[in-house]
C-alpha cells in the first residue's frame, strides 16, 4: 500500500515537472499564439503579465530599448526606431504644409480640427503602411519561432500561423 502512494506521488510529481518545463520553454509571443484550448491549460500568466507582454511587443520604445528577450537583432530594432520616428517626421512635413501653417497664422492662432483632419489621416496612413512593410522587412523573430516549431516534436505547442 505504501509502495503505491509513493508511485503516485511520483508521477504526480513528474506530471508538475513537466508542464514546468513546457511551461518554462514558451515565451510570451508562443504562448500568444496557442491555440484556446492548450492556453487555457498552459498560459497561467495574470492580466497584468499579459498587458506588459503585449506593451513589449507593439509600443515602439519598450520593444527598442527594454524587450531583450526576443529573437530580434538589437541594431535592427534601434536603425527600425530611428527610421519610424523620421518617417513619421517626413510625412507630418510633406502634409502640413506651409498653406496650412499661414492658414493657422491668419486665424491667430486658432486651430481648425476639421480641416486638419485629412492631413493627419493621410500622414497616419502613410507611416503605418510604411511601419508593416519594414516590420515585414526586418524583424526576424516570427521565421525563428517557426523554425523552432518544426524542429519540436512536441504536440503541446501546435501554434497558429498566419
Amino acid at each position: 500500500m505504501k509502495e503505491k502512494i509513493n508511485i503516485n506521488k511520483k508521477i504526480k510529481s513528474k506530471k508538475k515537472i513537466k508542464k514546468k518545463k513546457i511551461k518554462n520553454e514558451l515565451d510570451n509571443f508562443e504562448l500568444k499564439e496557442l491555440d484556446f484550448n492548450e492556453a487555457i491549460k498552459l498560459d497561467k500568466r495574470t492580466f497584468i503579465q499579459i498587458y506588459f507582454a503585449l506593451l513589449k511587443r507593439e509600443h515602439p520604445i519598450i520593444f527598442t530599448f527594454f524587450a531583450y528577450d526576443d529573437y530580434n537583432l538589437i541594431y535592427i530594432k534601434l536603425v527600425r526606431f530611428i527610421f519610424l520616428t523620421t518617417t513619421d517626421m517626413v510625412m507630418n512635413v510633406f502634409f502640413f504644409s506651409d498653406e496650412s501653417m499661414h492658414k493657422l497664422y491668419m486665424d491667430k492662432g486658432k486651430y481648425d480640427l476639421i480641416q486638419q483632419i485629412p492631413q493627419v489621416l493621410y500622414s497616419t496612413i502613410i507611416s503605418k503602411l510604411i511601419e508593416i512593410i519594414l516590420c515585414y522587412l526586418s524583424l526576424t523573430d516570427k521565421p525563428i519561432y517557426q523554425i523552432k516549431y518544426l524542429m519540436s516534436n512536441n504536440s503541446s505547442k501546435r501554434m497558429k500561423y498566419i
